[in-house]
């Protein structure tokens, strides 16, 4: 029977020792991760405790720059605190006089140029940066960020300016000296320039909403503003339903529209801007909108080259209207009016009053429905004639004349005379009378009437009719005459009618 050997197991004290070793290095280098993480997060926090300062400073300058400018005058250099900055509302109230790396901050103010500010956010004292981290913590520090290098103190530097930092040193701050140009006290501390363009400038190249005192170049535009058509600052004429323009917070915006034309919003509405009140021309009368349109709005209507003013509920010509009509609604007064319109005399008219004249020249005037003439009217034209001497033997006669059966223009005037005369109890008489289409009598005309007086003497009666003009509405003359009954009555009677 033959023995074997067991094989030994378990680690040996080589193999303890590798993984030991292999331990150590991996909780080195992760020792190294956290201690570089920790490192670039005190480099952040004190980045942006330095912006923080930077911004109120900035706002600082801005709200007390004459007092500044009286400060800084014949070269002084104006320092203010970070408590100064806390009492003026610049910054919170908590805010840490401190960075993580128990820096201090100071602004310190000169004036490079005769009227113009430079100031520059320096850090002091606490714990020096590491030259490793301090441009990566000064680029985190925001526009104007910079720092100072132990290597050269006295010169701060940002990503794109540099600044000998001798105009601004040995200025006591809150009882400290900032800026010795020493390394040791000035390296590896945060400095940011508010001269973002470079000195000579408080700040960078914008425009200003607000007033800044003494500056009034910061509200001062240098070149045309462009609103570019099809992109947000575009907007639609007579649009009341963008969001961008209301009544309650959008009036004195500005827009253009596609054309780049000018529009503003002014009670809720994007209007045009121009005169004021003139708008767009419209082809015709019936273009002119009524909905949108304010008191006061004025189109031209080009093709009747007429302008129109909306009053607030129509739309009313400015002179000549749609129609060609000119009102005034008071007294017209000109020194030589011309009357193209030719009309005919006595023909039909429509609107009582107008005016227009016939071939001739003659002004004519509208009355009652038809062309007149403004002079008197002189009777040329006799359009009927009759006359009648009655004895009793003759008999009564009655009769009408048809108004319409007579030839010549209208109105149509009657005159005429008759005598009457009567010797006994009966009467002689001649009267004549106007009838309408119904037959009614509407007017007497005139006549004569004879009988025997209280005396038992005849009576002989005149009776002169003058001359009439007979109304448009008579259609007939009704005639009686009655010659009597003695043997010595009669009636003579003679009637006219004329047309003009």
């Amino acid at each position: 029977m033959h023995s074997t050997k067991r094989r030994q197991q378990g680690m040996t004290v080589i193999e303890t020792l590798a993984a030991l070793a292999v331990a150590s290095a991996l909780l080195l280098g992760l020792s190294a991760m956290i201690d570089t993480s920790l490192d670039d997060a005190k480099g952040q926090q004190a980045a942006l405790h330095q912006a923080q300062v930077v911004d109120g400073a900035h706002r600082y300058i801005t709200a007390n720059y004459a007092d500044l400018m009286a400060a800084t005058a014949g070269g002084a250099v104006a320092p203010v605190t970070v408590a100064e900055l806390r009492a003026g509302g610049f910054l919170p109230d908590g805010f840490s006089s401190t960075n993580v790396f128990s820096q201090t901050s100071c602004v310190l103010v000169r004036q490079s140029a005769a009227g113009k500010l430079n100031a520059l956010v320096a850090a002091f004292g606490g714990t020096a940066i590491p030259e490793r981290d301090l441009a990566q913590v000064a680029m985190q520090a925001g526009q104007g960020g910079g720092y100072i290098s132990a290597a050269a103190p006295g010169t701060a530097r940002g990503a794109s300016w540099q600044l000998a930092t001798s105009d601004y040193r040995d200025v006591p701050c809150g009882g400290v000296t900032v800026l010795t140009g020493a390394a040791a006290d000035d390296g590896g501390h945060l400095v940011s320039s508010l001269f973002y363009d470079g000195p000579g400038q408080l700040t960078q190249d914008f425009l200003y909403r607000n007033a800044v005192p003494g500056r009034p170049e910061l509200n001062q535009m240098n070149t045309p503003l462009h609103l570019a058509p099809g992109t947000g600052a575009q907007a639609v004429e007579d649009d009341a339903t963008d969001p961008r323009c209301t009544a309650a917070s959008g009036s004195g915006k500005l827009a253009v529209d596609a054309s780049g034309r000018m529009l503003s919003c002014q009670a809720g509405v994007w209007r045009r801007q121009g005169s004021g009140f003139w708008r767009d021309p419209v082809a015709a009368h019936a273009d002119l909108p009524i909905t949108g349109s304010q008191t006061g709005d004025t189109r031209m209507v080009t093709g009747l080259n007429r302008a129109f003013t909306w009053s607030g509920a129509a739309w009313e010509a400015l002179a000549v209207d749609q129609n060609g009509d000119f009102h005034v609604p008071e007294t017209l007064t000109a020194n030589l009016i011309t009357l193209n319109q030719t009309v005919t005399r006595n023909a039909a008219c429509g609107t009582n009053g107008t005016l227009a004249r016939d071939a001739a020249g003659e002004t004519l005037s509208c009355q009652s429905g038809l062309w007149r003439s403004a002079r008197g009217v002189r009777l040329t034209n006799r359009v009927y004639q009759q006359g009648w001497e009655l004895v009793p033997g003759d008999g009564v006669r009655d009769l009408t004349i048809d108004l319409a059966a007579l030839p010549g223009a209208r109105p149509l005037y009657v005159t005429g005379y008759s005598t009457c005369h009567a010797t006994a109890s009966a009467k002689a008489q001649v009267s004549v009378n106007m009838l309408d289409t119904s037959g009614a009598a509407i007017a007497y005309v005139g006549g004569c009437l004879s009988q025997l007086d209280s005396a038992g003497t005849g009576v002989q009666n005149l009776g002169d009719i003058g001359l009439q003009k007979i109304p448009e509405n008579i259609t007939r003359l009704h005639l009686y005459m009655e010659p009597g009954a003695a043997a010595g009555d009669y009636i003579t009677f003679v009637l006219i009618i004329y047309s003009e």
